[in-house]
């Protein structure tokens, strides 16, 4: 049922079936068509020493221009809010539309936002996947201020499994309680700033004078420079224009100061060091952990 269910797509599009995997992917690379879904039936060993395997099974190819099936929208708008989002020719966003069925999905591109707290929750395929994995409660992993700041959802609550998860682009993982983390797992953080300031020194090579020490946090200082235009009119010579009137720029036609001009403090907290959750509320804060680990 669950391998059926896979089927339900959010593109239109038409199913193909041969390779699945890395090479499969590159079929029809070039053409009008991406591919939107794939779905290994079963493995080969690989012909040559890089490919361990070759993936066969169903592959959905969708026109380059994504175009969401109707109805799907329509059913993921009962979870999400979910807006047009149009854009001008240098990538600046012009108009945030609440979606509605007359609107045309070429003219932008149609976005999902929690409507606990209104993190971004992505495109129709990540609600489609959100849905399928029976999450609820999605949410940022932090708090934030949606007026100022767009921050993606990572966090979300499986009723039948009693799993908080949390993710990044990177990973997903659920949390239970039961659930531990050790040192080395992504969800841990230690639980003393002695122990935070070395592991940022030593294995993220942070240097030591740009770290300020509390008892309860570390903060890491993070400098900036403003950077000023070229005086040198040959540099401009290998400007060119790109669409939208904007001006691409060669590294070389940007000054940067030899001192920055500030630096912006990062704080990091010190969090529990090797723990177990006792309840859901402890998995919750596990899955936050972890969504901020693998971030």
């Amino acid at each position: 049922m669950k391998f059926l269910k896979r089927f339900n797509t959010v593109y239109n599009g038409f199913w193909f079936f041969g390779e699945s995997g890395f090479t499969g992917g590159s079929f029809f690379g070039n053409t009008k068509y991406t591919l939107a879904q794939s779905i290994t039936i079963f493995q080969v060993p690989g012909w040559f020493p890089f490919w361990k395997y070759r993936e066969f099974g169903f592959t959905r190819w969708a026109p380059r221009k994504d175009s969401y099936k109707e109805e799907i929208i329509e059913s993921l708008s009962e979870h999400f809010d979910v807006f047009l989002d149009v854009y001008d020719d240098c990538g600046e966003l012009k108009e945030h539309i609440p979606w509605s069925s007359h609107l045309d999905q070429n003219n932008g591109l149609v976005s999902l936002f929690s409507r606990l707290d209104g993190s971004y929750a992505g495109c129709p395929r990540n609600g489609q996947f959100y849905l399928d994995k029976g999450l609820t409660q999605l949410q940022a992993s932090h708090p934030f201020d949606k007026d100022k700041e767009t921050i993606s959802t990572s966090l979300g609550f499986n009723e039948e499994d009693q799993k908080w998860y949390g993710w990044s682009h990177r990973a997903f993982y659920g949390f239970t309680i039961g659930s531990s983390c050790k040192k080395g797992d992504c969800a841990y953080i230690p639980d003393s700033a002695d122990e935070l300031y070395n592991d940022l020194v030593d294995e993220e090579n942070v240097k030591p004078e740009d770290v300020i020490k509390n008892d309860t946090s570390i903060s890491i200082k993070h400098y900036y420079y403003n950077t000023s235009p070229s005086n040198d009119p040959e540099v401009y010579n290998s400007e060119k224009e790109i669409p939208g009137g904007s001006i691409e720029v060669s590294d070389e036609a940007i000054e940067y100061p030899e001192e920055p001009d500030g630096f912006e403090l990062q704080e990091i907290k010190i969090g529990r060091g090797a723990w177990t959750a006792l309840t859901l509320d402890d998995a919750k804060q596990m899955a936050m952990d972890y969504a901020s680990g693998v971030s």
